[in-house]
């Protein structure tokens, strides 16, 4: 838009300038014999003679170059100028037209399933672009109400859940406790073991809904007392599979929700066990970059290799890689708690295939020292 702008006001001033150039050249003609009238010729040849008529057209002819040269170079210097002023005042113009339309962009580049709550609010007059920005408003409020109805279902239903898984696992201990034959017993384990997998899905689904709604209690967090926590009661679960577990903690303090801190770590853990092998390990490291201010948790697994899309494909809900779906007993929602958790407290997560099989997950989050600055 500036290049078009300034394109049509060099024109223009080019046009205006050697115009007027063109005109002012026409108007101060030679006053040579050629340019005057017969009778006007003989009388000063008559009164000044052949010679002194020559000579006074040369001097005429002379102050008449002169001014147009003069008017030529100050033409050139206009129209210089006029190019620089019309090249600033065509960027003006567009950065004033356009600034509607890089709000509305940096608006939509913005939004996510977090943000909706923002709104361009666009001021001005009743035009196409204020027009089109209250569309954008209108859509993203029923778009929130649509994400809030959704998470407060997720929520409530995970919820309510949660009683009548808690009176069945009770049940089925109650049946192993009082029916002693195998059938009974491999009933009530079997009973026993997918009521818990369903608790920690329900578990997960509400961590996931905290997360993406936003309603954290922010508190000062220490981040390597937390993972030793965390670690710590994963133990069990690691020998069972025969994984080795490696801890590397710095101090690192960030200022977070305890309880969906615990279940971004608590995922990361179980995951970084299930999907591994017999034999394999876990190293868990926590680092802290003063410069950054900013914490840096690396959880690195052994096991099978994975193709780059199917570690991509790992952070949607209910994903899990296709060779181990049948094997793992997890939710298929960790990854994506882990992402939803660390985005809701300004961090971020990634993760890429390990180099010789296995995964590397690795959440950064912003930090502070232990006086809480």
């Amino acid at each position: 838009m500036t290049l078009l702008w300034a394109l049509l006001f060099t024109a223009t001033t080019g046009l205006v300038v050697g115009g007027t150039y063109a005109l002012v050249a026409r108007s101060v003609r030679s006053p040579g014999p050629e340019n005057a009238p017969v009778e006007v010729v003989d009388a000063i040849q008559a009164n000044l003679g052949a010679e002194a008529t020559a000579r006074f057209a040369e001097v005429v002819e002379s102050a008449r170059n002169d001014v147009l040269d003069t008017l030529r170079r100050r033409s050139i210097a206009v129209f210089l100028v006029g190019v620089v002023c019309s090249t600033l005042a065509a960027w003006l113009l567009a950065r004033r037209s356009i600034a509607p339309v890089r709000r509305l962009t940096d608006a939509a580049r913005g939004i996510s399933a977090t943000n909706l709550s923002e709104r361009i609010a666009l001021a001005g007059p009743d035009d196409e672009l204020k027009r089109l920005a209250d569309t954008f408003d209108s859509m993203l409020e029923r778009l929130e109400l649509s994400f809030d109805s959704q998470r407060l279902f997720a929520a409530h239903a995970s919820h309510e859940l949660r009683t009548p898984l808690a009176v069945l696992r009770a049940e089925a201990e109650l049946t192993r406790s009082t029916h002693p034959s195998a059938d009974a017993a491999h009933l009530a384990e079997v009973t026993i073991r997918q009521a818990d997998r369903a608790d920690r899905l329900v578990g997960s689904l509400l961590a996931l809904a905290r997360a993406e709604g936003g309603a954290l209690a922010f508190a000062q967090v220490d981040l390597a007392d937390l993972v030793g926590e965390v670690v710590s009661e994963a133990a069990a679960a690691a020998d069972a599979a025969g994984v080795t577990l490696d801890l590397e903690l710095a101090n690192a303090f960030v200022s977070g929700d305890a309880v969906l801190l615990r279940s971004l770590v608590s995922n990361l853990v179980a995951n970084a066990i299930s999907y591994n092998h017999s034999g394999g390990s876990v190293t868990i490291t926590l680092t802290f970059d003063h410069a950054a201010k900013s914490a840096e948790l690396v959880v690195n697994n052994t096991g099978r290799h994975l193709a780059t899309d199917e570690v991509d494909n790992l952070i949607h809900p209910f994903a899990r890689a296709d060779i181990e779906r049948q094997r793992v007993a997890g939710s298929g929602i960790g990854m994506a708690v882990v992402t939803a958790v660390a985005a809701a407290h300004h961090g971020s997560f990634a993760a890429q295939p390990r180099t010789g099989g296995g995964l590397v997950a690795r959440v950064v989050l912003p930090a502070m020292d232990s006086h809480g600055t």
